[in-house]
């Protein structure tokens, strides 16, 4: 009996020591419900393909995380989406990633509003949209927090295959499918 109780004892502190870590190769497969929460190709200009959904790297304290990586020839997007357990968690990633996110090196330009003709967000409960060029590199960075949803949003800029137009037509895309999954009125 005793035997039995510790073979049981050890095989949950096996599982319990397993949680949570990756333990197969579908483990990078995001969550459904996070999953749909992503905008598809339709959202860009031409040519835009996209990726398989992908859990990011970095969980930056999240419960689910999903993100997608979209291209053309020498341009990237990547739209990357994060669930906290509670809005101040949300909303402190939130803060914590606008001082990480739009950082500069010397050789970058300052991180500035670009000149967009619709409101950045109308439904995000915080949003950061800045363009700088980093090295050589023409790009803007979108952050928005819906609730207690992060998103990270990030395009390579050029009149070739995205013009302001273009990414303003994106943040409404994103925008649009919050609302369209009611966390949002």
């Amino acid at each position: 009996m005793r035997t039995k109780v510790l073979i049981t004892l050890m095989m949950m502190l096996a599982v319990a020591a397993c949680r949570g870590q990756p333990t197969s190769a579908t483990s990078n497969i995001c969550k459904l419900e996070v999953q749909n929460l992503l905008i598809d190709s339709s959202a860009f200009p031409p040519n835009w393909a996209a990726s398989k959904p992908e859990r990011p790297a970095d969980h930056h304290g999240a419960i689910r995380r999903c993100g997608l990586v979209f291209s053309v020839p020498n341009g990237v997007a990547v739209e990357e989406i994060y669930e906290y357990e509670t809005i101040d968690e949300a909303s402190l990633e939130f803060e914590r990633q606008l001082e990480v996110w739009f950082t500069e090196r010397p050789i970058d330009t300052p991180w500035e509003v670009p000149p967009l003709t619709e409101p950045m967000s109308s439904i995000a409960d915080d949003f950061r949209l800045a363009c700088s060029i980093q090295g050589k590199v023409s790009m803007c960075r979108a952050l928005a927090r819906y609730d207690v949803f992060v998103i990270r949003f990030n395009t390579h800029m050029s009149p070739e295959f995205m013009t302001y137009t273009d990414l303003e037509r994106v943040l409404q895309a994103i925008d649009d499918k919050m609302k369209q999954n009611q966390l949002k009125p």
